[in-house]
Formats: structure tokens, sequence, C-alpha cells
């Protein structure tokens, strides 16, 4: 048996979440992103409604763009 556990490729949309990342700063984020490009059902929530809202409108505040790359992926 392996140790290893395998994700879907995409998630029911119904099912819940498998982690949730409190804060989504300049740390937080991009574990939430990682962890859901790995294929974990991943979500976030920070405090600072104003953040929530731009990145549920699929903008991000990190000026990375390979990271932004991936953020619209998951999102």
């Amino acid at each position: 048996m392996s140790a290893e556990t395998t994700h879907p490729a995409a998630p029911d949309a119904g099912a819940p979440f498998d982690v949730l990342v409190l804060g989504l700063g300049y740390v937080g984020l991009p574990i939430a992103t990682m962890l859901a490009h790995s294929g974990l059902r991943a979500a976030g929530f920070d405090v600072d409604r104003r953040k929530m809202e731009m990145l549920h409108s699929g903008r991000c505040h990190i000026d990375e763009p390979e990271f932004q790359a991936i953020f619209r992926e998951v999102i």
C-alpha cells in the first residue's frame, strides 16, 4: 500500500474542502494557491473584506507573473 494520496485533477464542486487557509497575505495566499494547484480542495479566508472581494473577482495582490498564472488557473 502506498503512503501517497492521489487527488483528482478537478475535485467535485459539492465536496468539502481538504484545507482552509486563514489569512491570505504574502504567505497564506501562495500556500492556498499551491495546495489547490496540487489537486487539494483549498479555501482561504482573510479578515480584510477588500482583499477577499479582490480575490473573489479573480484579481491578485501578489505581483509575480508566474504566481498570478497559477492563481488564475485555480481560482
